[in-house]
């Protein structure tokens, strides 16, 4: 079951105007209903890439992995291809898409299963399936998109210990398939709002994620 989050700041200055601001409407894939209160999820704030980085220092996480949707414009776009959070992305050798869930239902409790025969996506071939190219576009800084297995995990400041929990748990697993000989780029991709982006913040209040 997923939990469906409506998260609201006050009023912020940005950029010399003042935004009610809409910061997001992910999916909280997780399979209990009570996981907001259980993790200390708290509402959110625009970050940047300092707050970010101490963030992941602080839990003791390497911030060479982090990578950042480039612009405002970019946030909407990737919303329509994964509103979820924490999530995983996984891409084949060749920079394809395979899903690790085997029913639109499956929450991301599926996640750890699936990384643990990780080897066996470079088995699956789909060429019109979403291809790492198209994530690359809307990143402030590419990625190598072909040549190993590609894992793209999803995480926002605000959700607190279910970081711990999800997304930087998964990367424990991730280090054990490589040192099994498993070639695996992962990389953390943060999906809070920068003070950076400039743009109309106000309309994400209609943008429709999945």
């Amino acid at each position: 079951m997923k939990l469906i989050s409506r998260f609201h700041t006050s009023p912020l200055n940005f950029k010399g105007g003042v935004f009610a601001i809409l910061l997001l409407v992910f999916s909280l894939t997780s399979c209990t209903f009570l996981i907001k209160k259980m993790y200390r999820v708290k509402k959110p704030k625009l970050e940047n890439i300092e707050s970010l980085t101490k963030y992941l220092n602080k839990n003791k996480f390497d911030t060479s992995k982090l990578i950042l949707l480039k612009d405002i414009v970019a946030f909407k776009q990737y919303l329509k291809i994964n509103s979820d959070v924490p999530n995983a992305m996984f891409f084949n050798n060749m920079g394809e898409f395979v899903d690790y869930r085997k029913s639109p239902e499956d929450c991301n409790g599926k996640v750890s299963e699936f990384i643990s025969s990780i080897e066996e996506i470079n088995k699956v071939r789909n060429e019109k399936s979403l291809k790492l190219n198209e994530i690359n576009q809307l990143l402030s800084k590419s990625i190598a998109e072909q040549g190993e297995i590609t894992i793209i995990i999803t995480w926002v400041v605000y959700i607190g210990k279910l970081n711990k929990k999800k997304s930087f748990e998964w990367i424990k697993l991730i280090k054990e398939a490589q040192q099994k000989g498993v070639k695996i780029n992962y990389y953390l991709l943060n999906c809070d709002i920068l003070e950076s982006w400039e743009g109309d913040f106000d309309d994400l209040k209609k943008t429709k994620m999945k």
